[in-house]
């Protein structure tokens, strides 16, 4: 692996950091930018470049784990003010330069990038674990890591949503779709299941994750689950469940797709993504008509033969004690499941 950095302006490359900030104090480097920016005024063009932490090629064997996704990520920088952030496109998060490298090695930023480079790898119904990032997420982000990840994000911006068509899927009808006329990048998700706005880039992680598929059931079927906070291990059981679960419920109403909204340029700009609530306000104000689809409550799903279903569970109880430590008091909650089979 080769450590550079590049001038785009001038196209030169330099093996070391030394030798870029080298040349952008070089005329030159200075008559370049006066023939590309013509009309521009430039003072201490090297004054404000910050620290960057790039990782040595020789020592990348020492590392227990990957570091995947650099390619969509830009430092940003103020001269002026001599303030810094990394901004990973994958997660659309910011870092300061000292915590970095925790992002890159955090399950978000692991399931991100999987959600981008291969969605139809990414569990239906998952639910995040110690477990789950010790094992199975940071195995794939190892069999990934080779792809070429540019490729593969700008294929995924158009139409997300297309790489799930042939997967089970529930709560599409709850899906609102806000294309930008004139640039179909930009779009955004409202889910009114949820109750939340969803970047083009996380919206088939939401639709896949175990919050999306219980408010699903918990609304169109109410008896089929217990309280969320029964549901905490992930497993290719409990996968193989919620599975049976959304066939059955594909069966009783069929395969449902989202609504899309297309907005004008200014329509779009308008729209608050950042507040569900008047993110919806907007764009029923503007489309004129309510985006919820109307709810009727079916029954309790049922089993499926062979297996012991969610809906097998009738009861869970709660059971609240609290454990002194030395000084420290810690809440303990015992679970009480009764199970027929």
């Amino acid at each position: 692996m080769e450590c550079s950095f590049k001038c785009q302006l001038c196209l030169y490359k330099f093996g070391r950091l030394f030798d870029y900030k080298k040349h952008i104090f070089s005329g030159v480097h200075h008559q370049k930018l006066k023939d590309l920016f013509p009309n521009d005024t430039f003072q201490n063009v090297a004054k404000g470049v910050p620290h960057i932490i790039f990782a040595d090629p020789e020592k990348k064997n020492c590392l227990k784990h990957p570091i995947v996704g650099l390619s969509a990520l830009s430092l940003c920088f103020s001269p002026e003010s001599r303030t810094s952030f990394y901004l990973c496109h994958i997660c659309g998060e910011k870092s300061l330069p000292s915590n970095v490298l925790r992002h890159f090695f955090s399950m978000d930023h692991y399931s991100n990038y999987i959600n981008c480079m291969d969605p139809n790898a990414m569990s239906f119904s998952w639910i995040p674990s110690k477990k789950m990032k010790e094992t199975e997420l940071k195995n794939r982000v190892k069999e990934e890591a080779s792809m070429d990840f540019e490729a593969e994000f700008d294929k995924l911006v158009p139409s997300p949503l297309n790489y799930l068509r042939h997967r089970d899927l529930t709560g599409m009808q709850h899906l609102v779709e806000c294309v930008c006329v004139g640039a179909d990048e930009k779009k955004h998700y409202l889910c009114t299941l949820c109750g939340l706005t969803v970047g083009a880039h996380m919206i088939i992680k939401h639709v896949l994750s175990f919050d999306h598929i219980f408010w699903y059931f918990k609304v169109w079927h109410p008896s089929t689950l217990l309280s969320k906070e029964c549901y905490s291990l992930y497993n290719p059981s409990f996968e193989s469940m919620m599975l049976a679960l959304a066939k059955q419920a594909e069966k009783i109403h069929g395969k449902n797709d989202l609504k899309q909204v297309s907005l004008e340029p200014a329509e779009f700009k308008s729209v608050n993504f950042k507040s569900y609530t008047e993110a919806l306000t907007t764009l029923e104000y503007i489309k004129k008509c309510s985006l919820k689809p109307a709810i009727k409550p079916g029954e309790k799903l049922g089993n499926v033969s062979g297996s012991l279903m969610l809906s097998d569970l009738s009861n869970c109880c709660v059971q609240h004690s609290y454990v002194k430590l030395g000084d420290v008091q810690i809440e303990v909650k015992v679970y009480f499941v009764t199970v027929h089979v």
